[in-house]
C-alpha cells in the first residue's frame, strides 16, 4: 500500500490524526478501492483493508462533508410528491 498513498512522516497519534490527515484525493481513491474491491494497482483488498478503508471513509465523511454527501445518503425531497403505486 505504499506506493499507493504517501508514506506519513510520523505514525498518527490518533485516529483523529490520521482522519485529519486524509486529503480529498486520497478519501477518492479510498471510496474507489472500497468499491471496487482493490487498489488502484489492481491488488485486491485484504478483508482487514477493506474494512479499516471502510471505517476511514466514514470518518472522514462524518468530519468534512455534509450530511448529504456521505456515502450511501439518501435523498429524499421534501417538495416532491410521493410515487404513484
Amino acid at each position: 500500500m505504499t506506493d499507493i498513498f504517501p508514506i506519513p512522516p510520523a505514525k498518527p497519534e490518533s485516529v483523529d490524526a490520521l482522519v485529519e490527515a486524509i486529503t480529498p484525493t486520497i478519501h477518492a481513491r479510498l471510496k474507489s478501492a472500497v468499491e471496487l474491491g482493490k487498489w488502484d494497482s489492481g491488488q485486491p483488498l485484504s478483508p482487514e483493508q477493506l474494512e479499516h478503508s471502510m471505517q476511514l471513509i466514514i470518518a472522514y465523511e462524518s468530519r468534512y462533508l455534509d450530511e448529504q454527501q456521505h456515502t450511501g445518503a439518501i435523498n429524499f425531497k421534501k417538495d416532491k410528491p410521493p410515487c404513484k403505486q
